[in-house]
């Protein structure tokens, strides 16, 4: 099995579903990535919460969807 190494954009981008964040699901299937990744994707979610993008009960739910993977 090859296992898959991917950055924190790529997370933000699926946990955030971003344009194109169905396509990442089966990448993310057998993937690896640095514990600073999850720190950096927190970053982003907090970020987006704080532009308005997603509501507080969006960002929980997104915390703990990242958290699931």
């Amino acid at each position: 099995m090859t296992v898959i190494a991917v950055d924190s954009s790529v997370l933000a981008a699926f946990i955030l579903q971003e344009p194109g964040w169905e396509r990442m699901a089966d990448v993310l299937k057998d993937s690896a990535t640095l514990d600073v990744a999850v720190k950096e994707v927190v970053n982003a979610i907090v970020v987006a919460l704080r532009r308005g993008r997603i509501t507080e009960d969006g960002a929980c739910l997104k915390l703990k969807a990242l958290q699931a993977l």
